[in-house]
């Protein structure tokens, strides 16, 4: 286990970022750091990583100070991907992922048939396969994150902690992504934290959430956090409802009732509320979906559509006479 207490963090004692805060972290934790910009997540992940010492408190793994482990011992425990891009010239996607195994190499930095394993593997995993030749510094932002994240993973450490790894990557490679490390605390036993202001896809997978929120650390479970409101006092908006992982549109043009139980209602529910408009059963405007044909009743008459777009088309043109 993983655990730090009375953790005072920053960059210098005129710097001072966060603290006092504890916490735990153990085997097969997946944990989502969250906290508005500036909140001090970056600090803490490089601080539990030991890049950076706590002004005071401790940080403890397996009952042994941080501090008494050697550079290689350390790095045989703890791995980081951060998210800044940097140039190492015409080193190879392959050859940068290798380095995640010189804590367990020689000083000639040899590698067997277990490290190349491990390295295959790790580029497997992010799915570099065919890119794996390529120059890193020829590599788009997303694929770059990918490759920082193999390393990690090839780094075989007993405690990963990531910040934004995800950042630029589009949605189908983040969901790779967040599966992939989700399924590796459960399969491999390894303690991930990751920082990420990726909420919606976290509160599905996270095991824990840590909310760093006016110098305080707070711990929980995505459900008990969600249903105390803490997620809500940290990181809400008034634009943006946390329950319903939704966007508040403006709603003041009007009311409209929407029937119908298909698919294609159910987009149509979607489409009002963003053009200014309040569901509600009360409403003079009505929208029936029938199979695939979407009728539109209104003060001004009938039309039928075949697609959303025909419909609020329609619905622009009703907007305008009611002007004139």
């Amino acid at each position: 286990m993983y655990s730090f207490d009375q953790l005072v963090i920053g960059y210098s004692p005129s710097r001072k970022v966060c603290g006092p805060i504890s916490g735990q972290i153990h085997e097969g934790d997946f944990i989502a750091l969250l906290g508005a910009n500036g909140a001090g997540k970056t600090t803490l992940l490089k601080t539990l990583s030991g890049l950076l010492i706590p002004f005071s408190g401790h940080c403890n793994i397996e009952d042994k100070p941080l501090i008494s482990y050697s550079k290689k011992s350390m790095a045989r425990l703890i791995s980081i991907v951060l998210t800044h891009r940097f140039n190492l010239g015409h080193v190879s996607v392959e050859e940068f992922i290798a380095f995640g195994r010189y804590p367990y190499t020689n000083w000639k930095a040899s590698m067997n048939s277990e490290d190349h394993r491990i390295i295959n593997d790790s580029i497997a995993m992010v799915e570099l396969d065919t890119l794996k030749t390529e120059k890193l510094d020829v590599l788009s932002d997303g694929n770059f994150q990918k490759a920082l994240i193999a390393r990690a993973l090839a780094q075989d450490t007993k405690y990963i902690f990531l910040d934004e790894p995800t950042v630029h990557l589009d949605l189908r490679n983040k969901i790779m992504i967040f599966n992939l490390l989700k399924k590796l605390t459960r399969k491999t036993g390894k303690g991930m934290v990751m920082a990420s202001h990726d909420l919606d896809l976290l509160i599905q997978l996270a095991d824990r959430i840590w909310i760093m929120d006016e110098d305080q650390l707070i711990s929980g479970i995505p459900e008990d956090l969600m249903l105390s409101g803490q997620i809500e006092k940290a990181l809400g908006s008034s634009e943006y409802d946390l329950m319903k992982r939704r966007i508040i549109p403006d709603q003041s043009k009007g009311l409209v009732k929407v029937e119908g139980s298909n698919t294609l209602s159910g987009w149509v529910r979607h489409a009002f509320p963003r053009m200014g408009y309040v569901l509600s059963d009360q409403a003079d405007m009505l929208v029936s979906v029938k199979n695939d044909v979407i009728l539109f009743d209104h003060p001004q008459g009938q039309s039928q559509h075949k697609t959303i777009e025909s419909l609020l088309n329609q619905l622009k043109e009703y907007e305008e006479l009611l002007t004139i």
